[in-house]
């Protein structure tokens, strides 16, 4: 029997992490990814996205003998992956489902219907739809595609000219429209099998996602279990699932905002494991990888999740976004104890553009913390000094000199 997992990302370690499973293991990749261990055959793809070529690789695969089940981690191949498993009569999260935690104006319609609290809302079909919403709540607004990742292409249409703007370029991709929530950003993650969940935790945003548009870093940090914010924003994880389509595996993130008057709203769940490294961040506090875990689980395996029930240590990461210049001069690793990594993706020279994404960055900490409080301030000190300490050549001087 063969199972199939499409690859994007060179953090999945499925050749150790599926060492006890059963029969042939083939991972197509659209990235260079090699197995150390030698237990995946890995077949390399220029693209998922730009041809049907690893879809019709999964139905030679199925020819050639019975598939366990066809996996993808990416919020691009979700629905691949369900559409293969569902032509192949396989068990799995069914693409209802995918397109229900997918399709953020879809979500937020399911979720309200189960009475749970959203910003106001539209699917902005014509230019009409956000003009009401305006209309009837407001500015600012913010307008994001409905399918998107990583917060590309979010806007906030604070005032009539941002109104103009949006308006001049109307998307060609589904957009939805909502209202501007002020407050604290919180994410919850965790993995969820047959519709109960088998680990959460909850962090707060340091700034809110879209903190790189002005170019400034993204943190979050691990909030203490035992508090009442943290049992409420586990709660409407649980609530949110419970209104989407049913599906026997979902691994989740789910943000949410929470308001000066102390309400949660939510902001949309995806069902994939989070970004940045908020899986390493919570493998360190918890013992809980949730990666391994969800791999484990889609494969028919045991997740082997025993997260340890208190954070020990706190943890925290930070992202710093590149600016549109060159990289002139890095500072190496940080001076402290507690600055357990510390990448940097770009050499000294780099050509750079602006962040587009949340998770574009040009340097990226991991903080460990004997509490939140700790974390956090530990996180802002990382960040200022990086700030302090790297030098750029900005890009209008390079071009003059050029």
């Amino acid at each position: 029997m063969t199972t199939v997992i499409l690859n994007r990302s060179s953090l999945f370690d499925y050749g150790r992490w599926l060492a006890d499973l059963d029969g042939d293991l083939r991972v197509l990749s659209a990235r260079d990814w090699t197995d150390p261990t030698g237990r995946a055959v890995v077949e390399r793809f220029a693209s998922f996205d730009g041809s049907g070529l690893a879809e019709q690789r999964v139905a030679e695969l199925a020819a050639e003998q019975p598939i366990r089940t066809v996996f993808g981690h990416s919020e691009y191949d979700l629905l691949r992956a369900a559409r293969l498993r569902e032509h192949l009569g396989l068990p799995g999260q069914s693409a209802a489902s995918v397109r229900a935690y997918r399709d953020k104006a879809l979500m937020k319609t399911l979720a309200a219907a189960a009475g749970i609290a959203c910003p106001p809302f539209r699917c902005l079909e014509t230019a009409v739809d956000l003009l009401e919403l305006i209309a009837d709540h407001g500015l600012p607004v913010v307008v994001k595609p409905v399918d998107g990742g990583g917060s590309r292409g979010v806007q906030v249409l604070a005032d009539r000219s941002a109104v103009a703007r949006f308006l001049a370029a109307w998307p060609e991709r589904p957009y939805m429209g909502e209202g501007f929530v002020d407050g604290d950003m919180l994410h919850v993650d965790g993995l969820a099998i047959d519709g109960a969940i088998r680990f959460a935790a909850a962090s707060r945003y340091l700034r809110g996602c879209l903190a790189f548009q002005d170019g400034r870093s993204l943190g979050s940090v691990v909030l203490d279990p035992t508090t009442a914010l943290h049992a409420r924003a586990v709660a409407l994880a649980a609530q949110v699932i419970a209104a989407l389509p049913a599906s026997p595996l979902v691994a989740f993130h789910l943000e949410l905002f929470h308001t000066p008057d102390d309400r949660l709203l939510l902001c949309e769940i995806a069902s994939r494991t989070g970004g940045g490294k908020i899986v390493e961040t919570l493998d360190a506090a918890y013992g809980a990888q949730l990666n391994r875990s969800w791999v484990r689980a889609a494969c028919g395996l045991d997740p082997e999740l025993a997260p340890r029930p208190v954070p020990s240590p706190y943890t925290g990461w930070l992202i710093v976004p590149p600016r549109r210049a060159v990289l002139a001069a890095l500072p190496p690793a940080p001076p402290v104890p507690w600055c357990v990594e510390y990448l940097t993706p770009h050499a000294p020279g780099a050509r750079l553009g602006g962040a587009v994404a949340s998770v574009d960055h040009v340097a990226l900490m991991i903080v460990h913390g004997a509490s939140p409080a700790e974390v956090e301030a530990r996180v802002l000190e990382l960040d200022a000094w990086f700030e302090r300490e790297v030098r750029w050549t900005e890009a209008d001087d390079v071009d003059r000199a050029a």
